[in-house]
């Protein structure tokens, strides 16, 4: 190799999970490095795998990747690209066309300037064997890393590089993921250097004429150039200063690690199987789940995902795209871990998230993953009762845990020697609730350096709380694929029978038969682990299938209760045993609904729950204990989470069991009476943790005229709800007359919900320093739009570099939907100039301030937040639009836009463009805006308060709760009833009333 030329006495070693280093010693000027070397295959994962097992390995100082890459402008062969940073080309969203979102990675900055440094010299030449005879060039420059060899100059991925990352000067295919894995460990200097072996074409010949090895020789020379001319304050800020405590560190580390590797196994080693009595080892039945690098933005309901209206789109969706639309980035959930930064797991319920931070956790107790670190899972219901006693600081109760000094706890959590794994954040509410939430964001602020991964379900995840300035990432667990299924259910069936080849068997019938056309529902439905064990289960008990998701509970609650009591004896349960199902059930459901009600609806304190059985069965607390612990032992619907806290197995059963209840008990008052209940039904029906509920419940009226009345009345009690509040009808009174004007081949009510959407979008963004909108607050807007029309959307997007632009909503959108799209895109992304340049003002200022207290002003270097893409998606915005006005004869309106597209600059290229976004940008955007206003009725200013916003936010999540009850239950509704809701939705109150009449009155 070219880099083991350089070293002395190398030798070999090998990782104990069998990577093969050499190690070896580069002598220069008097000092001395000790240097590994391991070579990866070609991709950006297996590099940052690879990066990462070294630097707990190794604990190097610095991190060089030495290599080859093609040349793709101002490059010769033979030239050294020292990258400034490395661009993931092949991030982004998937659309009609692929839209880029750059994932970019940067070289550590003092590695950046010694790279300058030497490259302005000539002195690394030395260093290579031979002189050549055209000396090579040093770039400091950007590159491009993604998982194709791209072989032609010609190919569509070189012209999306040139297109997209113009200061790119090579690519490769490592670099992105060594940086992943040096950002994650950033006492780790790192700098990506590459020879330029071809320069895209012709890769065969360059190859032949040796090339690869000159190129290689070259990067080679450069890095222990780099290395001979690093300073000692170059390297102080990220190392450690005393060899001999960093070796204590390490003792301490893996003495730890050893003394909690059985604890660990014991506790976090198994996991429950529905169907058997007994827990079973993770690893003979864990399925490697799929982790979604990006939350989904067109995601539908957990309803829409299980019970969809088969007759639309056949084919559409395959098993693994299940609930997910277009196609997203799909990573193994340990490789995601690679990347070192905190993580936000979200997931619907039974997804798998809490036995993914089981793998995690047995991953690392095994050395397999994060072997530097001590692993430690906290479930944090448990927490709510074990952590009071240590104020719910997590740093006393890792003391007490790991039953270390605080100063040595200390050590290991400044050293970022701690993986923390919180489960269950949406299962801690009220008062402690947000203290727990609170202390976990303290913990981040204070040990940036420990990694934590927290876990939550989707919809309890409201995102209103700043995760991400504290590095969090916010990733999904993936429904399961068709791969996953089939692994799944084999080793569920061979686990439950006992005998490998006849569990095999019934397990390949039972997909056999779940992949059949006919049982389309219910394969769609087995997508999560729970609900795949449910069906597992109930097809082993009964031989068949149901698609609704409240028929699939019923069967399996009805196994939990009959046949496991049956199979049992268990001391003291003669009141639960003698229970007929039907009334186990109402007990349950009994205890469901009052938990429920509660603010903290999910633990119950032993006393509590006993309470409850006594009330319902009409026994003593003592009586009532022992069905307590009956229904624990003989079928674990209800658990003991902790000493004497209680909780269901699992909160979508709770739901369930709610809904149920809710059925017997809210709806003669809730919905026919017009008293306090009403009031207490709107208010239920506004909080999102009802919502499960209330679609289950509607899902299980099979009355035709009684499920159509019902679904009625919910939406005129929505209405009603709203009928005081006066922005919100102005803002449905201008989309009711606007859609009612405008020419399209959309529904009128999907003009509404497009309309109220798009004016979300634009004032959102107009009323945020800087704008960023959150995913969460236009979920329920795309949502709901998408259940009206599944070909019409609206998505939002944010440029990596600063998050200061609106992305492309081009879309599907055509004719004048698609014009009001342009004027109001093309207006927003011109206000966000000027208001971008007044902050990288105020940035400039402040950074040039900071660099002068260290640093020569003439290496000052700015990188200011305007962007090219924002005059483009101007640019294509109003020519997109002046070529509709001139297809459709619009010439006033059509003048009017050559008068402001002939305003703005040629290009975004020179002192010009800086001028126009500085001086001219904002008043150009109001120009537009009243072109809007006066010729399209749109792009008003609302200025809507905190409050007005919270109403809308509501009144859309209502609308689309409304939506996923309709589509639940589609077959038992009139197609009067239907068409009434559909041509009533998203209308103002007055028209309503105008138009039903006396129906408002029910």
């Amino acid at each position: 190799m070219a880099v083991s030329a350089y070293l002395k006495n190398l030798r070999e070693e090998i990782h104990p999970q069998g990577t093969i280093y050499e190690r070896g010693e580069f002598y220069v000027n008097g000092k001395f490095w000790e240097v590994g070397i391991v070579e990866v295959g070609a991709g950006n994962t297996g590099a940052a795998l690879e990066a990462e097992r070294a630097i707990a390995y190794f604990n190097p100082h610095i991190i060089l990747f030495i290599g080859v890459a093609g040349g793709i402008k101002d490059v010769k062969l033979g030239d050294v690209v020292a990258a400034t940073k490395v661009y993931g080309y092949e991030s982004g969203k998937a659309k009609r066309s692929f839209e880029p979102r750059p994932d970019v990675g940067l070289s550590t900055y003092s590695m950046i300037q010694r790279a300058r440094a030497e490259a302005r010299k000539l002195d690394w030449l030395q260093r290579l064997k031979s002189s050549p005879t055209s000396p090579p060039q040093v770039l400091v420059a950007p590159i491009a890393a993604g998982e194709k060899v791209i072989a032609s100059s010609q190919s569509s991925i070189r012209k999306f590089l040139q297109g997209n990352y113009g200061d790119a000067v090579a690519v490769e295919m490592e670099g992105r993921g060594l940086l992943q894995a040096a950002h994650a460990n950033q006492q780790v200097l790192a700098l990506i250097i590459r020879g330029i072996s071809d320069l895209i074409d012709d890769k065969s010949e360059t190859d032949t004429a040796g090339f690869r090895e000159i190129a290689a020789q070259n990067a080679s020379a450069f890095a222990f150039q780099i290395l001979a001319k690093l300073q000692g304050n170059e390297l102080s800020d990220t190392t450690y200063s005393n060899n001999n405590e960093h070796h204590d560190l390490e003792v301490l580390v893996q003495k730890l690690r050893s003394r909690l590797y059985d604890d660990i196994q014991s506790l976090h080693g198994t996991m429950p199987l529905w169907g058997v009595d007994h827990w079973v080892p993770l690893v003979e039945l864990f399925v490697d789940i799929n982790i979604l690098e990006e939350l989904s933005s067109s995601r539908r309901s957990e309803l829409d995902d299980l019970w969809q209206d088969f007759s639309h789109n056949p084919g559409y969706r395959s098993l693994d795209r299940i609930g997910l639309g277009s196609k997203r980035e799909q990573v193994s959930g340990l490789e995601v871990l690679t990347k070192n930064t905190n993580l936000m797991v979200v997931g619907k319920p039974g997804s798998g998230k809490t036995t993914y931070l089981q793998q995690v956790v047995t991953e690392c107790n095994e050395g397999n993953i994060q072997a530097h670190r001590i692993p430690v899972l906290i479930k944090l219901r448990e927490f709510v009762k074990d952590g009071r006693k240590f104020a719910y600081s997590l740093k006393r109760y890792l003391e007490q845990y790991w039953r270390l000094s605080d100063a040595e706890t200390q050590l290991l959590l400044e050293q970022g020697r701690a993986l923390v794994l919180l489960d269950g954040l949406d299962e801690v509410t009220g008062k402690d609730g947000n203290k727990i939430d609170q202390e976990i964001k303290q913990f981040a602020r204070t040990y940036p350096q420990v990694q934590i991964i927290v876990t939550c379900r989707t919809q309890s995840f409201t995102g209103e709380m700043n995760w991400k300035s504290l590095r969090f990432q916010f990733v999904e667990v993936d429904n399961f694929n068709e791969l996953q299924v089939r692994k799944f259910a084999e080793h569920w069936f061979k686990t439950v029978i006992g005998d490998e080849s006849l569990g095999l068997a019934k397990g390949q019938e039972f997909l056999r038969l779940l992949f059949l056309e006919e049982n389309k529902p219910i394969r769609e439905l087995a997508i999560t682990p729970i609900l795949l064990s449910l069906t597992c289960a109930v097809f082993h008990q009964k031989g068949k299938f149901y698609s609704k998701r409240s028929k699939l509970y019923e069967e399996g609650l009805e196994l939990l209760l009959e046949n496991w009591d049956k199979s049992r004896e268990i001391e003291r349960d003669e009141i639960y045993r003698d229970l007929s199902v039907e009334r186990k059930l109402e007990l349950l459901s009994h205890l469901a609904v009052k938990k429920f009600e509660q603010e903290q609806y999910v633990l119950f304190e032993q006393e509590e729950i006993e309470g409850y059985i006594a009330e319902l069965l009409g026994i003593g607390l003592r009586d009532s204990r022992a069905v307590l612990k009956a229904i624990e032992a003989q079928h674990g619907l209800l658990i003991e989470r902790s000493q004497k806290v209680w909780s269901f197995s699992h909160l979508t059963f709770q739901e369930y069991l709610v809904a149920l209840n809710f059925q017997k008990y809210f709806i003669a008052l809730d919905f026919f009476y017009k008293d306090k209940q009403e009031v207490r039904f709107i208010r239920l029906l506004y909080q999102r943790k009802w919502g499960q509920v209330i679609i289950l419940f509607f899902e299980q009226l099979l009355d035709i005229d009684f499920f159509s009345l019902a679904l009625l009345v919910l939406k005129f009690r929505i209405d009603q709800s709203v009928a005081l509040q006066e922005k919100l009808q102005d803002i449905l009174s201008w989309a009711y007359q606007k859609s009612s004007n405008t020419s399209s081949c959309y529904s009128i009510t999907t003009l509404r919900c497009f309309y109220i959407s798009l004016i979300a979008i634009i004032n959102t963004i107009d009323e945020l320093e800087p704008p960023w909108i959150p995913d969460f607050l236009m979920k329920d807007f795309d949502d709901l739009l998408s259940k009206l029309d599944n070909n019409i959307s609206l998505d939002v997007y944010h440029y990596a570099s600063n998050g200061l632009f609106l992305g492309n909503l081009h879309g599907s959108l055509e004719g004048e939907t698609a014009l009001d799209r342009d004027l109001c895109h093309a207006r927003a992304h011109a206000s966000l100039l000027g208001r971008t340049v007044r902050l990288d003002e105020v940035r400039y200022a402040a950074e040039k301030k900071e660099w002068m207290l260290h640093y020569n002003e003439e290496e000052f270097e700015f990188d200011p937040s305007i962007s090219d893409e924002s005059f483009y998606e101007i640019a294509e915005s109003l020519d997109r639009a002046m070529v509709f006005c001139e297809d459709n004869n619009w010439e006033e309106l059509g003048l009017e836009l050559v008068k402001l597209y002939n305003q703005i600059p040629q290009s975004p290229y020179g002192k010009e463009y800086q001028q126009w976004c500085k001086d001219d940008s904002e008043a150009w955007a109001e120009q537009l805006r009243k072109v809007a206003i006066q010729y399209r009725n749109i792009d008003y200013q609302w200025q809507l308060t905190e409050q007005d916003w919270r109403v809308l936010y509501a009144y859309i999540y209502a609308n689309r709760l409304l939506m996923d009850c309709l589509e639940g239950n589609a077959e038992n509704i009139t197609k009067e009833m239907k068409l009434l809701i559909l041509e009533t939705l998203l209308i103002p109150y007055s028209e309503l009333k105008a138009i039903t009449g006396a129906a408002t009155e029910i």
